[in-house]
């Protein structure tokens, strides 16, 4: 987990947001690595980043605010459920 010293960093650089949830699979090393690489203008810059370089689908999960994998995928699901009752109801418009 990336250490205080570094959410500090993320907090008075890009702003408040719950970067302990979102860096927990993540050292200071990965961290300094995507700043680095990625020269970001905001927090979103190193989030893709390190999600596009994330090893699993739990990682990518929690780098997104989700506890597990499985609730980001019913999150997903919910969402695309919700699209489709949209169009359904728009062609019956």
């Amino acid at each position: 987990m990336a250490s205080d010293k570094v959410l500090k960093y993320l907090t008075d650089k890009y702003g408040e947001y719950n970067y302990k949830i979102r860096l927990t699979d993540f050292t200071d090393d990965d961290v300094r690595k995507a700043i680095k690489e990625s020269h970001p203008r905001d927090w979103y810059d190193i989030e893709d980043y390190l999600y596009a370089h994330a090893d699993s689908d739990e990682v990518k999960a929690h780098l997104k605010g989700f506890d597990s994998a499985e609730e980001r995928r019913e999150a997903i699901q919910h969402i695309k459920n919700l699209q489709n009752r949209l169009h359904d109801m728009e062609e019956k418009l």
